[in-house]
């Protein structure tokens, strides 16, 4: 058996595309499991920011509702001892409180579920 020196290993090219070949695998793998990872990043993200949006358009019709129900005076919220009310609308709470004072009542309109929380505030002259 000869022996080879190491520049004739070099050159020789058996088994080089084999290496090449799961050289190219790893970096493959690594891309895709990089992209995966991306993606389903974002789609959380956006899923979040879907919920947020929902919460502050849920917060925002219960302001007008209350606002609605202030400027006709029929009264159809029904606020318990602590000047507040709730309900449920698709897994959000809906909250609206009431403060009045003086000549103003301030209406503080919630809407949240377990990841996100809108809250706008109101204020009526009365």
């Amino acid at each position: 058996m000869k022996k080879l020196s190491i520049l004739e290993i070099l050159h020789d090219k058996k088994g080089s595309s084999l290496i090449f070949a799961v050289f190219l695998l790893v970096i493959f793998g690594f891309i895709g499991v990089t992209l995966i990872t991306i993606l389903s990043n974002e789609s959380i993200s956006s899923s979040e920011e879907l919920l947020s949006t929902k919460a502050f358009y849920l917060a925002e019709s219960s302001c007008e509702i209350t606002i609605a129900d202030n400027l006709t005076g029929t009264n159809e919220l029904i606020y318990d001892e602590n000047n507040k009310t709730s309900l449920t609308y698709n897994n959000f709470t809906i909250e609206i409180i009431r403060e009045i004072k003086d000549n103003v009542t301030v209406y503080e309109c919630m809407a949240y579920n377990d990841l996100v929380k809108r809250k706008i505030k109101v204020k009526i002259q009365n």
